[in-house]
């Protein structure tokens, strides 16, 4: 295994001690699996995702900035990740996903065959901008705002106006913008 660019020596030696065990697992079950084109890429573009296997490149992609401080997390998303390297390596093209023979490999590594974390991840998300539009006239004392996206924002025009669901007016823009 090879990291596709300098990372902490801690972090190395934890992913390096998980993927030695997972080897040695794969080894006394009779699986022999060679492991010298397999790459581990941190990537810290990833917002939800814990971690990524590309099969017909061999990688592994983890999203550092949300495993980071939780050691066994680390370690369970490399080996989810692994089992999917290693089942496409043993089976081909008929094991994708999180099939029974991913689940084989994922008990051989010690572990549940579970396909999600539950880590929180809304403090790697992005904050989405919003324009906040009201009804023209008839619905404004009811307080009807509208938040559009950047797109629509840029679509609405004098033309073809979004127009308020209650009295069908004309939406007019507030001039303020939200971010959520």
């Amino acid at each position: 295994m090879k990291f596709v660019e300098n990372i902490d020596p801690i972090l190395h030696l934890k992913i390096q001690v998980a993927h030695d065990k997972a080897i040695q697992a794969l080894q006394s079950n009779g699986i022999n699996y060679s492991d010298e084109n397999l790459e581990l890429v941190l990537n810290p573009r990833m917002r939800s995702t814990a971690g990524r296997a590309h099969l017909l490149t061999n990688k592994i992609e983890l999203n550092y900035r949300l495993l980071k401080g939780n050691d066994l997390e680390l370690e369970n998303t490399y080996l989810h990740e692994l089992a999917h390297i290693v089942a496409y390596y043993i089976f081909g093209r008929a094991e994708r996903g999180h099939g029974p023979r991913w689940g084989k490999i994922m008990r051989i590594f010690g572990l549940p065959p579970e396909r999600c974390h539950s880590l929180e991840t809304t403090h790697l998300r992005r904050k989405l901008t919003r324009y906040l539009y009201s009804c023209s006239e008839g619905c404004e004392k009811n307080e009807s705002k509208f938040k559009l996206t950047p797109n629509s924002h840029k679509k609405f025009n004098k033309k073809y106006p979004y127009r308020c669901p209650k009295c069908k007016l004309p939406l007019s823009f507030s001039g303020n913008m939200v971010k959520i």
